[in-house]
């Protein structure tokens, strides 16, 4: 294989693009190295090592718009994917909102801290030392087994051009670990863990510790009976993720153009309790898409999104951004916080590049001892909400009955019924827990509003 630089491919693209007659041109390379290990029934299954190098070309004829990837192992198959996307503007419709590619900038915040050597420079080995430890902390505690395994890390490059001018650069990289747990014997218990940063700095006894705890945590649940409307304190691994289909459906400018986002015309307005405030914050390097420019080029910046309650800004890519007829927020990424395999094959979409909402002062045991009842909700079977009502019908996996801070009784089998987007406003505690989950940092949140329901 001939090695490639990949500023020389965006050159080459970008020249090619121009010469054939399109009137604009953008290419995003990537290359990358990746690693997996796949844990199987408490053991190591596999381990892959992958080298990835690849191209997305898009071009512009007027408003016709063309889009051609490919794997790149030789000069010619740059020739071959611009062509594709040449061919592709000029059978297609054009596309009234189109306004051009974009014109990019200087950075506005400093290069985030998302390059770590030890990660970049991992070996097979000590990977499987990362998942044996792990393995080995988990079944240690108890009678509990791993049906399943994964933890991939990889470093990422990226250059991204276009015919305006525009031209920049990013490197990171990342590590993904996603486990179950299951108890071995007796009553059927199950338990879940993930993780997420830039850096080889998980904690394998606490992981593997965690995950023994929550299948018996699970095991010993019984069937929740009747009706509860106590405050419900949700854990950040679950709550990310329903904030992420809530929240971040509704600030995504795509959704708000054609409204279908529950936000649309609240701009300015209350749309969470006052102690509730979210940012996304490209220069924090917990979040592995933090970058000083988004995957078209745009600079990022560190933008307000809740604040104390109140809706302050949406995420536009260019595309949407010329709709609305506004300029783009620099949140337009082809990247992905759990995998790092060909992302030139993925579309630009609205994306948050980090997004952090702030903790509270108080430690989750201390905020829930403040209260004479509650629900602590340590897992659920799929934790999302719908994303244009709000509605939520969750099934509880485990849940823990609070008395003032002590647990009275662990139970599953129940929903936990409500409306995410109300109970948004009626937030009663913020623990300073927070969790990387994704491209969201969230802590443990306690909500009035929702209703845990189980058999007569």
């Amino acid at each position: 294989m001939v090695e490639l630089y990949l500023n020389d491919v965006v050159e080459k693209a970008l020249r090619k693009a121009l010469l054939e007659g399109a009137e604009q041109a953008e290419v995003f390379t990537v290359k990358s190295r990746t690693l997996s290990l796949y844990i199987e029934d408490s053991k190591v299954k596999n381990l892959e090592e992958k080298f990835d190098v690849g191209i997305s070309v898009r071009v512009a004829d007027g408003k016709k718009l063309g889009e051609a990837s490919s794997t790149i192992a030789s000069p010619e198959q740059v020739d071959v994917c611009t062509d594709s996307a040449i061919k592709a503007a000029r059978v297609s419709e054009p596309d009234a909102f189109f306004q051009g590619f974009g014109l990019g900038g200087e950075a506005v915040i400093s290069r985030p801290h998302v390059w770590d050597e030890e990660v970049a420079n991992l070996d097979t080995k000590k990977l499987s030392s990362k998942g044996v430890e792990i393995v080995d902390a988990c079944i240690g505690v108890g009678d509990v087994k791993i049906p399943r395994g994964l933890i991939r890390t990889a470093s990422i490059e990226t250059e991204i051009g276009n015919s305006n001018g525009m031209s920049t650069t990013h490197r990171s990289t990342m590590v993904y670990l996603h486990f179950t747990s299951m108890t071995s014997s007796g009553v059927a218990g199950e338990g879940e863990e993930s993780f997420f940063s830039t850096k080889l700095d998980m904690d394998t006894s606490a992981i593997g510790t965690s995950l023994a705890q929550g299948a018996m945590n699970s095991a010993r649940a019984v069937t929740f009976k009747g009706r509860s409307e106590v405050p419900v304190f949700i854990q950040a691994a679950s709550l990310a993720e329903m904030f992420k289909t809530s929240v971040g459906f509704s600030i995504d400018s795509e959704n708000v153009n054609r409204m279908r986002s529950a936000w649309v015309g609240k701009m300015g307005n209350e749309v969470a309790s006052p102690s509730i405030s979210i940012v996304d914050d490209p220069t924090d390097p917990r979040g592995i898409l933090c970058t000083t420019h988004d995957d078209e080029g745009t600079p990022t910046c560190k933008r307000n999104i809740v604040e104390d309650g109140v809706l302050k800004s949406i995420l536009f890519d260019g595309y949407n951004a010329s709709m609305a007829g506004v300029r783009s927020t620099g949140n337009g990424l082809r990247r992905t916080e759990r995998d790092s395999q060909s992302l030139y094959q993925l579309p630009v979409h609205v994306s948050p590049i980090n997004m952090v909402v702030q903790p509270g002062s108080k430690d989750r045991d201390e905020l829930i001892s403040t209260f004479d009842r509650a629900v602590l909700i340590e897992r659920f079977a799929w934790p999302q909400v719908n994303p244009i009502t709000g509605a939520i019908g969750l099934e509880v996996r485990c849940a823990h009955i609070m008395e003032r801070g002590e647990i009275v009784e662990t139970v599953k089998h129940a929903l936990l019924t409500g409306n995410f987007y109300e109970s948004l406003k009626k937030v009663v505690g913020i623990a300073n827990d927070q969790k990387v989950q994704g491209s969201w940092i969230v802590p443990t949140i306690g909500f009035d509003g929702m209703e845990l329901v189980g058999n007569p």
